[in-house]
């Protein structure tokens, strides 16, 4: 039983490092799960099975900690409940703010109120805090306002975990069942473990790991930091919650008396293909920060003096990269940050300069031509074939045949 972190800043190729372990492990007779976000998985799944080339990825298995969990009720009991969905649990929320509404003195049946009650559940289950805990908080607070809309979230959070005991479950119950059923179980025992791009730990995530290292033959944890030392300015140091992270983990460790090995720090970035932006990840966030001596070539800011202009800009320059340069289009990416605000924009200008896009996007279901000409279809016999359904469902059909 040990405890391992491996450090890095960003690019230094933490993934790669714990990817190219296990292929060389492969040979020993311990079973190897690599956990990660849930965002992440099929991305790590790929990665690995690209790793491994030729090689068998069965000893291998990418988990999450509720995939974890789920694992874990099929073993000891608890999976046949029915699992809430967040469609589920937005009912459940606006069914509880109907039934209280004479109780509530700020949340109203809303989509908004439905939305920021469901996240709110979400954080109180995950940091582990209790309807006592914020009555005890309740208690000392002098503020009128703020205790009348503690006053709220405790009636909400009662209501919501006396509706879901002992018929539902939902992802966060799950993370604490695994917790407390862990070390009761022998499915992960004597295993090694390698958690990773992880950007910190929720509590219930922190006990998990704390029960983890005392089963586990070996723990390798991953953690973005340049050094492990907390003595800079917290104002000045871009890792110092990484840190704490890492800080946690090796107390963790000592406490419940589990070796810590020599912590692994890979040094060389590998991610970025040119000077300046290695550059920029180093200094951009530094106090006090390095200028950068050479002529920048690879990097360059456009000021533009509304959206359009900015987005044509990008359509000039996506054509010289292509016609000039010899890129491909599929070789260029265009990030932003305010999607909603440039999607169509960029849509009309992109047509303009005959530049094809794809926009990683959510979509409505009812923008979906097919979605809505079965939703027509099920209105015929619904509305038990009216004229104004027929006549959609015969419109959408067109469309389609067109």
């Amino acid at each position: 039983m040990s405890l391992r972190l491996i450090c890095g800043r960003t690019g230094t190729g933490k993934s790669e490092f714990c990817l190219e372990e296990i292929k060389n492990n492969l040979d020993g007779d311990k079973k190897i799960y690599i956990i990660t976000p849930e965002q992440y998985s099929f991305t790590e799944e790929k990665k690995l099975i690209s790793k491994m080339e030729n090689g068998s990825t069965m000893q291998v298995e990418v988990l999450t900690f509720a995939r974890m969990a789920y694992r874990l009720l099929n073993e000891v009991g608890g999976a046949t409940k029915t699992n809430l969905s967040k469609a589920g649990k937005a009912m459940l929320i606006y069914d509880i703010l109907e039934k209280n509404k004479k109780n509530l003195y700020f949340l109203g049946k809303s989509k908004q109120n439905v939305e920021l009650i469901d996240t709110m559940l979400t954080e109180l289950k995950k940091h582990k805090i209790h309807v006592q805990d914020l009555k005890d908080v309740k208690v000392k607070i002098e503020n009128i306002y703020l205790q009348k809309k503690l006053e709220d979230i405790i009636t909400i959070y009662e209501e919501y975990n006396k509706s879901i005991q002992g018929k539902y479950i939902e992802e966060n119950d799950k993370l604490e069942i695994l917790s407390s059923q862990l070390e009761k179980t022998n499915i992960f025992n004597d295993c090694i473990f390698y958690i990773d791009e992880f950007t910190g730990f929720t509590k219930q995530e922190y006990e998990i790991i704390s029960k983890l290292i005392k089963i586990a033959y070996k723990v390798n944890i991953t953690i973005t930091t340049d050094n492990l030392d907390m003595g800079q300015n917290i104002s000045q140091d871009l890792f110092y919650f990484n840190k704490q992270t890492a800080d946690k983990l090796l107390y963790l460790a000592k406490s419940n008396n589990i070796e810590c090995e020599k912590t692994v720090f890979l040094g060389n970035v590998y991610r970025f293909k040119n000077k300046e932006l290695k550059h920029l990840e180093e200094n951009i966030e530094k106090i006090p920060f390095e200028e950068y001596k050479e002529d920048v070539k690879n990097i360059s800011i456009v000021i533009a003096k509304n959206p359009y202009e900015e987005v044509e800009n990008i359509a000039k320059e996506i054509i010289k990269l292509v016609k000039k340069e010899g890129y491909r289009y599929k070789d260029i990416i265009v990030i932003s940050k305010e999607l909603d605000k440039y999607s169509a924009l960029s849509k009309a200008i992109f047509n303009l300069y005959e530049i094809p896009m794809f926009i990683d996007e959510k979509k409505s279901l009812n923008q979906n031509l097919f979605a809505k000409y079965i939703l027509a279809l099920l209105e015929v016999f619904s509305s038990n074939w009216s004229y104004e359904a027929v006549k959609q469902f015969m419109n959408l059909k067109i469309m389609l045949e067109n």
